[in-house]
């Protein structure tokens, strides 16, 4: 009588226990949300933090015995942008080599991935370091936010939420101007009536800066006035101007150390502007 055939050989190597560990993490995380949001004035969005995926994966990791280690490939370091305050932007572009161990066998596998970061401080290398890690990890483990993919909709502002492809002849730059005509018109209805900037680009900028320097010797300059000027500026990219023999950028933080707002914070929005007016003067301190 034969003996029936065998699937695997006697003398088959052992398959490393990294395999069955990646598997059991994928299966257990198939996907991580957007948890956490920027705010920032009028700009807010969710992104997936480090701390979101290492909070899923982590504890996946802990119950699988996953390991990781991670050793820094290349470096790369240039400081060649300033802001208009003078501040210089340092950019780190990094490849890390992430490996992942079995904690039963030893076993490894190992992902390369690049990240970069860009600071005016010291935290460039953390943020390339970050992304990285976040690149690592999300493609490793294949890892979907678990909402739509933005492709399915126009670019843009919310508003945009047709499918695309219609051929509707949709200009992607639509929502931002309609943003900041509505902008405009409220700076309007406060009373703060920036030029219409007619002319050459030499001579808008003039138009802009001689209507900075009459706002800045405004006796009705608020809070609320000078959040509009913020706003409507950075708009026109003019932060840099000169108001008075400084910057406006500069103008702006002594006027904010001068209602007793943190020079070096984020500016107010109009909104936001207009309320604390009203508390201070309600005596609500």
């Amino acid at each position: 009588m034969t003996a029936p055939a065998q699937d695997t050989p006697v003398n088959a190597p052992e398959v490393p226990k990294i395999y069955a560990a990646i598997w059991k993490v994928m299966r257990a995380v198939t996907s991580v949300r957007k948890g956490s949001q920027y705010s920032e004035g009028r700009t807010v969005y969710s992104f997936r933090s480090i701390d979101d995926l290492a909070r899923d994966l982590g504890s996946a990791f802990r119950d699988f015995g996953v390991f990781v280690q991670s050793e820094q490939l290349e470096f790369h370091s240039d400081r060649d942008r300033k802001t208009q305050s003078g501040n210089v932007w340092t950019t780190v572009r990094v490849k890390i080599s992430y490996r992942f161990t079995s904690l039963e066998d030893g076993s490894t596998l190992t992902f390369d991935a690049w990240g970069e970061g860009a600071d005016t401080s010291d935290k460039a290398t953390m943020k390339a370091h970050t992304m990285a890690l976040k690149t690592a990890l999300g493609q490793a483990f294949l890892l979907p936010t678990d909402e739509k993919d933005p492709d399915t909709q126009r670019p843009g502002d919310e508003e945009y939420s047709a499918p695309v492809g219609q051929g509707q002849g949709y200009d992607p730059n639509q929502a931002a101007r309609q943003r900041q005509a509505a902008q405009r018109q409220a700076a309007n209805d406060a009373g703060v009536n920036p030029p219409q900037g007619d002319g050459t680009r030499a001579e808008k900028v003039a138009q802009w800066v001689g209507w900075v320097q009459r706002e800045f010797t405004n006796d009705a300059m608020t809070l609320e006035r000078l959040a509009y000027i913020h706003m409507l500026t950075s708009q026109k990219q003019l932060l840099g101007v000169d108001a008075g023999g400084v910057p406006l950028e500069q103008r702006i933080k002594a006027e904010l150390a001068r209602w007793k707002l943190d020079p070096n914070g984020a500016m107010p929005t109009p909104e936001q502007a207009a309320a604390y007016m009203a508390k201070q003067q309600g005596g609500d301190q």
